[in-house]
């Protein structure tokens, strides 16, 4: 059994605001998690017309139940935050994390840091990729056009689960980054036989492989078929759902929050975990150099590059932490609190807070080039040879090929 909503479908979940659901077959006394509907069918028909209780009408089991946030209300924010605010910062990020690639890429993988922050990139410019079309479908002068699809049911299959298993997949990768850090902090000496850039890219190809499959059950019960419009007379592709929709999403739902919560979880405690390690093998290093070390300069140069790149990951994990908070505690809530979940009596409240963490998330996936460039002398002078050829000279104390060590290390 399927059915075609003849209304909005929110990109953000899937979940329908519309009134009306024309059935494929007969459908009778059928109950939904907001309300229920019974409707009538013609004997050989495929019309079955009915009005359904869904939350976004504002009414429940209980009657009608007042919106904390007003259909206008919603309206401004979801178009300010998406269709202007979210289009400008992922336009942005597509440009940035192209660079970041093309300069990880020119630096070369013998380092298992720059298998990381390149598999980062990557999940990054799928985020603000999706992020842009979803964008464009938010903008009202864009759905306003006479278009063979519905542009808010359409992007739900097409932008808004590819860009979930995007930012499940940087999140995992940005643990990983934590943990290789703690691991080069606090076992410097067998760390490079423990993570090898081998086994980061093997990590990295699994993280996206189970994070796309994480979605996959989403898209098996939610279907774009093309359907006729009386309204606008011709055939539009719309979205439908299967008949187990409910049962078969809340498990992946219920999977997709432990994913998250699991992931984002990881990130802060091996950041705090790292900041403080890395602060302690600092203040370490610094008393061995003065006491054993006076003569000796390759310590100290050892140690800044280390604890740049501690300072790099620490910081790139802050702001993720940062910006990921809004959504992870927006899928607890959906799984918790009813009113808050999919056609819950506050689903405007919903769609809102989502807006916020779109936006969010897709800052924190530009953001990490202007950290790189800050941070990083290495990143600088590769990116200056790929854009004007210049190449700075072995001598040069911003170059870390100053210090003689060989390696491709982004610092």
């Amino acid at each position: 059994m399927l059915f075609f909503l003849s209304e909005v479908a929110s990109p953000m979940d899937g979940t329908t605001v519309g009134s009306v659901a024309i059935a494929t077959i007969t459908v009778q006394n059928m109950t939904t998690s907001s309300g229920s509907f019974t409707s009538g069918s013609v004997a050989g028909s495929t019309v079955s017309v009915a009005t359904v209780c869904y939350a976004s009408l504002n009414a429940t089991d209980g009657g009608p139940v007042r919106q904390v946030v007003s259909d206008e209300v919603r309206n401004i924010i979801v178009v300010i935050n998406m269709a202007i605010l979210c289009q400008i910062v992922s336009a942005v990020g597509v440009v940035v994390n192209v660079i970041n690639i093309c300069v990880f890429a020119r630096l070369g993988y013998g380092e298992a840091i720059n298998v990381t922050l390149t598999g980062l990139a990557v999940s990054d410019l799928g985020i603000v990729v999706f992020a842009v079309w979803l964008s464009i479908c938010y903008n009202p002068l864009f759905s306003s056009l006479d278009l063979p699809f519905k542009p808010s049911e359409f992007v739900y299959l097409t932008a808004g689960l590819p860009r979930l298993s995007c930012a499940r997949v940087s999140s995992w990768i940005l643990a990983s980054a934590s943990v290789e850090r703690c691991l080069c902090i606090t076992m410097p000496l067998t760390f490079k036989s423990i993570i090898t850039p081998k086994r980061s890219m093997l990590y990295i190809t699994i993280v996206f492989v189970v994070m796309a499959a994480s979605v996959a059950p989403t898209f098996y019960t939610s279907r774009l078929v093309s359907v006729f419009e009386p309204t606008r007379n011709r055939t539009l592709t719309s979205l439908t759902f299967t008949a187990d929709r409910f049962s078969v999403d809340n498990i992946a739902f219920a999977f997709g929050v432990f994913l998250s919560v699991t992931s984002f979880l990881s990130v802060a405690i091996f950041t705090a975990v790292l900041v403080y390690k890395l602060r302690e093998a600092t203040q370490w290093r610094e008393k061995s150099v003065v006491v054993f070390n006076k003569g000796n300069t390759q310590l100290p140069s050892l140690t800044h590059r280390n604890k740049q790149v501690g300072k790099m990951v620490s910081l790139i994990s802050i702001f993720f932490i940062v910006c990921f908070t809004p959504n992870t505690v927006n899928q607890l809530v959906m799984s918790l609190v009813p009113e808050f979940a999919k056609n819950g009596s506050q689903v405007n409240a919903n769609q809102v807070s989502w807006s916020f963490g779109f936006l969010l998330e897709s800052l924190n996936a530009t953001v990490n080039f202007f950290i790189y460039l800050k941070m990083s002398s290495r990143y600088r002078d590769t990116l200056r040879m790929i854009l004007w050829g210049r190449q700075v000279p072995e001598h040069d104390p911003r170059s870390t090929r100053a210090s003689g060590d060989g390696g491709t290390y982004p610092f």
